[in-house]
């Protein structure tokens, strides 16, 4: 079984706000500006275009594609050292602050509920378990939830730029 933590299938169409990618620290206050929780746990990370991430065709993730077992015992710690979250987003997602914004959200939405999935379940639960909670596809799960989040944040910052003065 394949094991990835990664973002797919947005339901926008991000605005591209700039010719050269934001920097780290911008992406963060942007997301931070807009209701992304982020703390010091995560660091952000910047990749070319063409590296496949989580071995899909995601433009963000923050784990890398795993082979295991259904069976495999999976330990939160083992994902998230120390509770730290790396989250690589390709270039191009630094290129719009909705994008930014909709990557962030997704990903770290996932990742909160994981480590509420892994403390309900003692700390460690079956591969397949975790597979089931942000894997593509699956009404309700995590990555589905997820979605609904950055979609919601990105539909709040439109609504915001349209609103008058």
């Amino acid at each position: 079984m394949d094991v990835a933590g990664a973002a797919q299938y947005p339901a926008h169409e991000y605005r591209i706000v700039r010719s050269h990618p934001a920097g780290h620290r911008r992406a963060r206050r942007i997301a931070i500006e807009n209701g992304v929780p982020i703390d010091e746990t995560v660091t952000i990370f910047r990749a070319k275009e063409e590296q496949k991430l989580a071995g899909t065709n995601a433009h963000a993730c923050y784990l890398s594609l795993r082979k295991l077992n259904p069976n495999a015992m999976v330990r939160f710690e083992e994902l998230f050292p120390g509770g730290r979250a790396s989250i690589t987003m390709h270039r191009s997602v630094f290129l719009s602050d909705e994008a930014i914004v909709a990557h962030l959200a997704h990903e770290l939405h996932e990742v909160r509920g994981l480590k509420e999935a892994f403390a309900e379940a003692g700390g460690w639960m079956r591969a397949r378990d975790f597979d089931q909670l942000i894997r593509a596809g699956k009404k309700g799960n995590l990555h589905d939830q997820a979605w609904d989040e950055a979609n919601r944040l990105v539909e709040a910052m439109r609504a915001r730029s349209k609103a008058p003065d």
